[in-house]
């Protein structure tokens, strides 16, 4: 997979999480392309994701705690570019910017 590229921007998010949370053995072989004339990197994704509360010895005796919701940021993007937002959501989803 070439870590550049737009199916590897939005799959390693959720390998990541299945490995975090759900306990899953990930390996990924990355295939960086060569000979990029311009900057492959055009686009930014993030996904948010729950977050799944950790198991503890209290769990069964109390009811589990609310997951808070999920959220995307993006650290250290370019200062001196115009940035717009897209949101890629199923279409029975009703999603804000805030």
């Amino acid at each position: 997979m070439d870590p550049l590229s737009q199916v590897a921007q939005t799959a390693i998010p959720v390998l990541r999480y299945l490995r975090d949370h759900l306990g899953a053995r990930v390996e990924l072989l990355l295939n960086p392309a060569t000979g990029h004339t311009d900057l492959p990197l055009k686009a930014y994704y993030a996904y948010a994701l729950p977050e799944v509360p950790a198991a503890d010895d209290t769990a069964l005796a109390s009811p589990p705690p609310l997951p808070s919701p999920p959220r995307a940021w993006f650290p250290r993007l370019p200062d001196r570019r115009v940035l717009t937002l897209n949101i890629a959501v199923p279409e029975a989803w009703l999603v804000e910017v805030r």
